[in-house]
């Protein structure tokens, strides 16, 4: 199991994550955008590097790493990479900064129900990885550094922008969580930022160069049935019941806590438009995948194998419900062929 020792890079963590990276590597047809995705690894890597960079205006890293592993190693090759930028800072972020907690339960909630979604969002979820690995520095009070891995974010999607207001919920002279009455205002401003979305994404995309591919956002699309956002305010609900518990044990939970919230309000977004919603993977990924790879601890010794068997149940059973039962993103059945 992925973290088997919290104190080294053992064999078994790399072992799990090479069997992670080719279980991706060799996804063939799988997934609702996989065939967008390979009609856009073939056109770039068929341009000359002049028409490349002429022509590519943004993901602009995204698309030249792209371009370089589909010329080299086609489909699988390039599935590889992505999958190896997604995983390895997430796991080498929760090993190195978060060892005290139960990486395995991390992880599996990460990989059931986090890490196959970002077969339809590869380039999101690679931004959400730079940005979970650069998280460290906000709580180092370093605020270029983290700037700047956000920035990188921006190169894969440019929606990583979003992820700066971190920033803002860390004390930077106390070394704390934002708290109190600040945090109030802090989640008041982020629900009218969410209420208002539209106008938002309307100033931005007229008036920032980056944006523009997205200005159709801020018009209403029919967002479905929005389940997911029942099912994440139901995870908000019941570790908000274990809040007293985990608060104290360590303060970047609290911080963790606070992004939670903001993911469930842009949630609410996914009424009106299903690609909005996605904004909520950079605050819903590392708070969900640390806070509850710390619930084990967070309760009493006896009922410590009860919960984290119950994490693992949530995990399994999420995943079943969206994957399998309502057949989300297209990813059951699932094409393994790592040499067609």
């Amino acid at each position: 199991m992925l973290g088997y020792s919290p104190k080294k890079y053992d064999v078994y963590g790399i072992i799990g994550l090479a069997v992670v990276i080719i279980f991706a590597a060799g996804r063939n047809r799988v997934g609702t955008d996989f065939v967008t995705y390979m009609n856009i690894f073939k056109r770039y890597a068929a341009m000359e590097w002049g028409d490349f960079f002429s022509k590519v205006n943004d993901d602009i890293l995204f698309n030249f790493i792209n371009k370089i592993t589909y010329s080299i190693g086609g489909r699988v090759f390039t599935w590889g990479v992505i999958a190896a930028l997604i995983v390895i800072p997430i796991y080498s972020t929760v090993k190195k900064h978060y060892s005290d907690m139960d990486i395995s339960c991390a992880m599996v909630v990460f990989l059931l129900l986090m890490y196959t979604t970002s077969f339809n969002v590869s380039r999101e979820f690679i931004a959400v990885a730079i940005v979970f690995w650069g998280m460290k520095y906000v709580f180092e009070n370093k605020f270029f550094k983290f700037a700047l891995c956000v920035i990188i974010a921006t190169m894969f999607h440019a929606s990583a922008f979003v992820a700066i207001t971190f920033w803002l919920f860390w004390s930077h002279k106390t070394d704390s969580a934002v708290v109190g009455n600040r945090r109030v205002l802090l989640i008041i401003a982020a629900t009218i930022a969410v209420l208002g979305y539209q106008s938002i994404i309307s100033f931005f995309s007229s008036n920032v160069s980056l944006f523009e591919s997205y200005a159709s956002y801020a018009n209403d699309k029919d967002g479905g049935s929005n389940r997911e956002f029942y099912l994440n305010l139901l995870v908000l609900f019941v570790i908000s019941k274990l809040y007293k518990k985990f608060k104290d044990k360590d303060p970047r939970l609290e911080f963790l806590f606070s992004l939670l919230i903001v993911a469930n309000l842009i949630g609410i977004t996914g009424f009106s438009h299903p690609q909005v919603k996605r904004l909520a993977y950079y605050f819903s990924v590392p708070s969900q995948v640390i806070i509850f790879g710390y619930l084990p601890f967070c309760v009493e010794k006896h009922n410590k194998a009860f919960t984290t068997v119950s994490i693992y149940l949530y995990a399994i059973a999420r995943f079943t419900l969206t994957a399998y039962i309502l057949e989300q993103g297209h990813l059951i059945p699932y094409r393994f062929d790592l040499f067609g």
